[in-house]
């Protein structure tokens, strides 16, 4: 079987579906900030799931996750997130291609494996709760990354208090008992 050579019509479709695909990804990820791991992350809903900001401003998906997995605390949320991900994808991308594979037969008037078809959407089924799995294990890794924060701000409140009234309360001493004090 010979390949051919896409007719005008369907060359202009491919041109216009490749410009599609390189514009959104390109402009897509315009005007991402990297993740500053001392400020809290502020996730908000969007139509297909959260979008993670810093001050206001989105944050890079990559950077994010890059530096999440680093955080102790959020390091086996990341890790979750990444495995159920990866499965997701992967049986998408294989119902998908289960899907096409009788489409394509019949289109070229053959005869369609059917089961092809079911078993490929079964697989993109279970890819669905598996990509809410990953969302809500990320999710889990943004609340572990802002408790850390807050724990850390309290650990440095809590020694400067201590600082300030072991002061205060060697103060009343004058210089001569504070020496004493220290010895």
């Amino acid at each position: 079987m010979a390949l051919s050579t896409p007719k005008n019509g369907t060359r202009r479709a491919l041109m216009l579906m490749a410009a599609l695909t390189i514009g959104l990804s390109v402009g897509c990820g315009a005007g991402r900030v990297k993740l500053n791991p001392d400020l809290p992350i502020e996730r908000r809903s969007v139509t297909f799931g959260s979008e993670y900001t810093q001050e206001g401003r989105a944050l890079d998906a990559s950077d994010l996750v890059e530096k999440l997995e680093r955080e102790p605390h959020a390091h086996d949320d990341v890790s979750a997130a990444r495995t159920a991900s990866f499965l997701s994808m992967l049986f998408s991308a294989l119902g998908g291609g289960l899907i096409g594979i009788p489409l394509g037969e019949a289109a070229g008037k053959q005869d369609p494996h059917w089961i092809l078809a079911a078993a490929g959407g079964g697989m993109f089924v279970l890819s669905i709760p598996l990509m809410i799995t990953a969302a809500m294990d990320f999710s889990d890794a943004v609340d572990s990354h802002n408790r850390g924060l807050k724990q850390q701000a309290s650990t440095r409140a809590g020694s400067l208090t201590g600082r300030v009234s072991s002061v205060e309360r060697t103060s009343w001493l004058g210089a001569e008992g504070r020496q004493r004090l220290a010895w």
